[in-house]
């Protein structure tokens, strides 16, 4: 940076005229040339800029796909400083210039390259973000609007920050201090914020992973809910009694979620006991009429069913049985149809349900058994 002043300082009277040493060594046709070179460069550049800008707009929007809007939109992000800087140099290589005079355009261009480098660099970042969300817009409109978007931002501001210390160290700034410093200071920061990264992290590893998305009904510890929310540091459920329940993301992945959205079928097995008095024929049929019922239920899937036990007071027989989709209310009308199903087919049949009974016998006594008194007389 002091170089700099101290070429543009030679032009201030009283001093060693640096920049004056620049216009003597170089004739008023040189300098024109030179400004001539320049100004023509510049226009080319941003000719060819406008050119190849419209060939690839066109080209994104004749494909609408993601990679030639993403050349498009980034070639779109060259500024015209960052052209000019390029044309200046072009024109100086036609003048006889020192050595530090070379040295601080060399630099300046430098300079100019880093910040379009990060332009270029934040706008790839901020299209994959939005490409992302794009990408899974139909699974989860809510997936990653905050989580993504952070770390978006984080790694946008820190593009900007490794480009203005390599600006700085090209001035001729010492930043091996600075950066020392800056990353002390980001492991005190870490060590004070390990929650809130980890939950942060936890959150990305959700939004990555997917073991659920906004929508889905979830249980876990016993808690059972619909997610409303994916944040950076809690998810929010609305449990089925309608409470918000907000749980820790760093929890969430620890525990065992059960997801009830992904089930394909609910399996049910049931058992029906019938009175031990039903003749074996009737005993023979129920399976078979068991399955006609399941049958006949939209959705509904017969697996299995057997005369499975003696029981105490009834005859058990075991049903197994499938019903499609992931919604609870689904799988109860269909057990609700099936249920109905049987009452009336047994109802038909003559075939009476088993309850709970017990015979209790009560023995005679001796005196009251014929004959037995007088034989002890």
């Amino acid at each position: 940076m002091t170089e700099i002043w101290d070429i543009l300082s030679g032009a201030i009277p009283g001093e060693a005229s640096r920049f004056g040493k620049i216009l003597s060594d170089n004739s008023l046709s040189d300098l024109g040339i030179s400004a001539a070179i320049a100004a023509g460069s510049f226009i080319l550049l941003l000719s060819l800029k406008r050119i190849v800008g419209r060939f690839l707009a066109r080209t994104a929007k004749r494909r609408g796909t993601f990679v030639p809007r993403f050349f498009s939109e980034t070639f779109a992000r060259s500024g015209s400083f960052f052209f000019a800087v390029i044309a200046l140099d072009i024109g100086s290589r036609w003048l006889d210039l020192a050595d530090r005079a070379r040295g601080v355009l060399d630099r300046v261009l430098v300079i100019a390259v880093i910040l379009q480098c990060a332009r270029w660099l934040n706008h790839v970042v901020k299209l994959a973000v939005e490409h992302y969300r794009e990408l899974h817009a139909q699974d989860d409109p809510n997936s990653a609007r905050v989580p993504v978007r952070f770390v978006g931002i984080v790694v946008r501001s820190l593009m900007w920050i490794i480009a203005f210390s390599l600006v700085l160290q090209t001035i001729g700034f010492d930043v091996t201090s600075l950066v020392a410093g800056l990353g002390i200071s980001g492991i005190v920061v870490a060590l004070a914020a390990q929650n809130i990264v980890s939950d942060l992290f936890a959150s990305l590893m959700i939004v990555v992973d997917k073991p659920f998305v906004v929508g889905d009904v979830i249980s876990l510890d016993g808690m059972t809910g619909r997610v409303e929310t994916i944040g950076i540091k809690t998810t929010r459920l609305r449990s089925l009694d309608g409470e918000l329940l907000l749980i820790s993301n760093q929890d969430l992945l620890k525990s065992r979620l059960r997801n009830f959205m992904n089930i394909v079928e609910r399996r049910s097995v049931f058992r029906i006991g019938v009175e031990y008095a039903t003749p074996p024929e009737q005993l023979e049929r129920v399976p078979d009429m068991v399955r006609a019922i399941v049958e006949s239920v939209p959705r509904a899937r017969f697996d299995r069913g057997h005369f499975a036990r003696f029981a105490e007071s009834s005859l058990e027989f075991e049903f197994s049985v499938y019903i499609e989709g992931s919604e609870y209310v689904d799988f109860m009308n269909g057990i609700q149809a099936i249920n109905l199903g049987i009452c009336r087919a047994f109802a038909q049949e003559g075939i009476a349900f088993a309850f709970p009974t017990r015979t209790i016998e009560f023995a005679r006594s001796a005196r009251d058994v014929p004959g037995r008194a007088n034989s002890r007389g």
